[in-house]
């Protein structure tokens, strides 16, 4: 009977409830945080460009075209005074030609460097020039413009004669009836005199030699020469002249 009922206990103590586990603890929400806002870009303005026109341009002027150009100057126009004082270089004109093809009026738009070559140059064109007028689109003839240049340059054509400046032999030479050509350097100042006359090659006849220089001495002045800056300047010429 014991054994029976320590067995019995022992069942029975085997289906004694067991006890629960306590509750695990609470386990709290992490914290809400706020996202912030991203920040606003930054404002970029913006220069508005300025309005451009573009416009259609002009049509072209009407030209006149030039009558035998190539007798408006010829050689035979070089001025003997340029040729001793040796004067070269380029004038460069603008005409102003009429409806009736005649030329109205003359500018130097390029000077040559000698203001006697851009004179002469406009007094020849304005007499002798002529055109065929320019005409408009629809025909009728209109006013226009003419631009050319003239290149002045002498020709090796030897020794100029002492005749063409009008220049007599003293009396001592007539005399000795000097004759021969001269070689001479001479300079021209700021104020437009000859100066420094030099013979560099001689005629055989010192009074002949003489008469050069005293010759060149006795000109009216010319114009003076300038600088690349406008300047005035000493100028120096070396010629021959034929007595």
């Amino acid at each position: 009977m014991i054994s029976i009922l320590t067995s019995t206990l022992v069942i029975a103590a085997s289906w004694q409830p067991a006890q629960m586990p306590p509750p695990p603890p609470p386990i709290a929400p992490p914290p809400v945080r706020a996202t912030p806002r991203p920040a606003s870009p930054p404002q970029v303005r913006y220069a508005v460009p300025p309005t451009t026109t573009v416009s259609r341009p002009p049509p072209p002027k009407p030209a006149p075209r030039a009558r035998n150009p190539g007798r408006w100057i010829t050689s035979s126009d070089y001025p003997a005074i340029s040729m001793l004082m040796n004067e070269e270089g380029s004038s460069t004109f603008r005409l102003t030609v009429g409806q009736n093809g005649r030329v109205q009026d003359c500018r130097i738009t390029r000077a040559s460097g000698f203001k006697r070559l851009d004179d002469l140059t406009c007094r020849l064109v304005e007499r002798r020039a002529r055109f065929y007028p320019a005409l408009s689109p629809d025909g009728h003839a209109v006013a226009s413009e003419y631009t050319q240049t003239v290149r002045w340059m002498m020709a090796e054509a030897g020794p100029l004669r002492a005749t063409q400046f009008g220049w007599r032999k003293s009396a001592a030479s007539r005399e000795q009836r000097a004759a021969g050509t001269v070689r001479f350097e001479f300079w021209i100042g700021k104020d437009g005199k000859v100066f420094n006359c030099r013979v560099m090659e001689g005629s055989g006849f010192e009074s002949l030699d003489r008469d050069t220089c005293a010759a060149l001495k006795s000109m009216p002045k010319q114009v003076p020469a300038r600088d690349s800056d406008g300047s005035l300047e000493a100028r120096r010429v070396v010629n021959s002249v034929r007595w």
